[in-house]
């Protein structure tokens, strides 16, 4: 029976390793190759920074690197925003957002977003409505606010400022009037005259 020799051979990346010959030399060969040595000691890791440490060193970064630091949350003057609100009647949490609007406006920001109106709950003491985003495109339906060219920012129209003014609200509820006016004097006409042949 002819001896058939034993090989082994290996390649990882750039390495190879070619072993060829009896059985026991290549298992010994390989052995001595893959020795394993008594592991390294391990290194200890630094405890974890506290979050404001952590923030501190953010900031130094990007202002060494030259990008602008983390934005700081929005903040409402809270007297000036009781001053605005006194005298309005808020019925709902959009008579709030539309409201709010205009306080923003007035204190000089032509666009805002719904960051700055969940700033203007916080500082009236209100509960931020779970579908309070689905007051901007309600409004932009009915032409009270528009988008801004920013993404997720928006100014009021004209109309908006008008319908905070209290001007909006009493034209249509006069129209409604006068139609309901011109309609009784038909019905009882007709009630009194019977049917026309």
């Amino acid at each position: 029976m002819a001896d058939f020799p034993y090989r082994l051979f290996f390649r990882q990346g750039d390495f190879e390793l070619d072993v060829e010959g009896d059985r026991n030399f290549v298992e010994s060969y390989v052995a001595t190759f893959l020795k394993v040595e008594k592991p390294a000691a391990k290194t200890v890791r630094p405890a974890k920074r506290a979050p404001a440490a952590r923030k501190a060193q953010a900031r130094k970064k990007a202002a060494a690197v030259g990008k602008k630091p983390a934005k700081v949350p929005f903040t409402v003057d809270a007297a000036g925003l009781k001053a605005y609100m006194k005298g309005r009647t808020m019925a709902t949490s959009k008579d709030r957002y539309l409201a709010y609007a205009g306080f923003l406006r007035s204190a000089g920001m032509r666009s805002f977003s719904d960051g700055a109106i969940q700033a203007c709950f916080k500082a009236d003491g209100a509960k931020i409505p779970r579908t309070g985003r689905q007051n901007f495109s309600l409004f932009q339906k009915q032409g009270l606010m528009k988008r801004s060219g920013k993404r997720g920012m928006w100014n009021l129209t004209s109309k908006g400022m008008d319908a905070l003014s209290g001007k909006a609200q009493a034209k249509p509820e006069a129209k409604a009037k006068a139609k309901r006016k011109a309609k009784k004097p038909g019905i009882a006409k007709k009630k009194a005259g019977g049917r026309k042949k």
